[in-house]
C-alpha cells in the first residue's frame, strides 16, 4: 500500500502545486516606500529601482499579469529633469555648439530584454527660445528605444494636455494581458485618462496596445520598475526622478521556495493520513 501511494507522488505534488496556484491568483495590494533614482551625468548615463523585496520585504518580486490586471499608482516629481532640461532630450548635432539636454524615464512592468509596458515622458522644446521652455509629453512605450524611432513609439502618442509639465503628478497605470505576450494599458495623470491629443498620432485614442514578444520574460512574470535614462548628449547632468505614496495592486507570482515548502508539508500530511489508515 505504501508503494502505491509513493507512486502517486508526483500526481500529488501536481495537484498541491495546482492548488498552491491557484491560492496565489488573489490580488493585493503593496504599498511601497518613497524614494528617488538619479542618473550620473553623461551619455545615455541611466539609473534604476525594481519594486520588489527590496524595496519593500512583504511585496512578490514578479507579478502575474496574465492572471489579473496590474495597477500601478503613485506620484512622480518631475522638476530636476525639467529645470535642467534644454531644447530637447536629444540632440541630432552634438558638435554644433547647441547643447541639446534631457531624460526619459520609464514608470510601468519590465519583461527583461529592453521590452515591457510604461509610460514615459521626454523633454521637447516648448517655445519661446527653446532653451528654457521645455514641453514633456506623457506617452507609452512598449520598447526601450531613443527619439525619434517610430517603431518604439507605437499609436498612441499620449498627451496630457499641459504645455509645460513641472512638479508632482499622479499616475495610473493600468496594464491587461491579452495573452501572455500582449495586452492592452490605460494611463491616468490627476484621474485624467489619457489619450492622443492635437496632431498626434490617432487623436482620441486613449488604449495602448502593446507586444513584448521575445523579451526574457512574458506578462505572468513581469517587474515594476522606475527607470531613467539621459538622453545623447555627452553634457548632460545627472537627474533626479522622486517618487512617493507608490501602490502596486495585482496577483503575486509565488516564489518558488514558498510553493515547494506548501507541496512538501501537503505530501507530508497526505502521508500520514494515510498511515493513520493503516496503509
Amino acid at each position: 500500500m505504501r508503494s502505491s501511494l509513493i507512486s502517486r507522488v508526483p500526481v500529488l505534488v501536481g495537484l498541491l502545486l495546482g492548488f498552491v496556484g491557484a491560492a496565489g491568483a488573489a490580488t493585493i495590494t503593496i504599498a511601497m516606500p518613497d524614494g528617488s533614482i538619479t542618473t550620473g551625468a553623461g551619455t545615455y548615463a541611466q539609473a534604476s529601482s525594481f519594486f520588489d523585496t527590496v524595496q519593500n520585504p512583504e511585496s512578490p518580486d514578479r507579478w502575474d499579469i496574465v492572471a489579473s490586471d496590474l495597477t500601478f499608482h503613485g506620484q512622480v516629481n518631475i522638476s530636476d529633469i525639467n529645470h535642467k532640461a534644454r531644447w530637447n532630450t536629444w540632440d541630432g548635432d552634438p558638435s554644433d555648439g547647441i547643447d541639446k539636454l534631457g531624460a526619459w524615464y520609464m514608470c510601468g512592468a519590465y519583461a527583461g530584454s529592453g521590452k515591457g509596458v510604461w509610460w514615459t515622458s521626454p523633454q521637447w522644446t516648448g517655445g519661446g527660445d527653446g532653451a528654457t521652455d521645455i514641453r514633456s509629453i506623457f506617452h507609452m512605450q512598449d520598447r526601450q528605444g531613443t527619439q525619434p524611432d517610430p517603431k518604439y513609439y507605437t499609436a498612441p502618442y499620449t498627451q496630457s494636455g499641459w504645455e509645460w509639465l513641472d512638479g508632482w503628478f499622479d499616475f495610473k497605470l493600468v496594464v491587461h494581458a491579452t495573452s501572455n505576450t500582449t495586452g492592452t494599458a490605460q494611463l491616468y495623470i490627476h484621474d485624467e485618462l489619457v489619450n492622443g491629443q492635437g496632431g498626434v498620432p490617432n487623436p482620441g485614442v486613449d488604449t495602448f496596445n502593446f507586444d513584448i514578444t521575445g523579451a526574457a520574460n512574458d506578462l505572468a512574470n513581469m517587474r515594476v520598475i522606475m527607470w531613467m535614462i539621459n538622453g545623447d548628449n555627452a553634457n548632460n547632468p545627472g537627474y533626479t526622478l522622486e517618487w512617493q505614496g507608490v501602490s502596486v495592486t495585482g496577483t503575486p507570482v509565488p516564489e518558488p521556495a514558498t510553493m515547494a515548502l506548501l507541496a512538501a508539508g501537503g505530501i507530508a500530511t497526505l502521508l500520514r493520513r494515510r498511515r493513520g489508515y493503516g496503509g
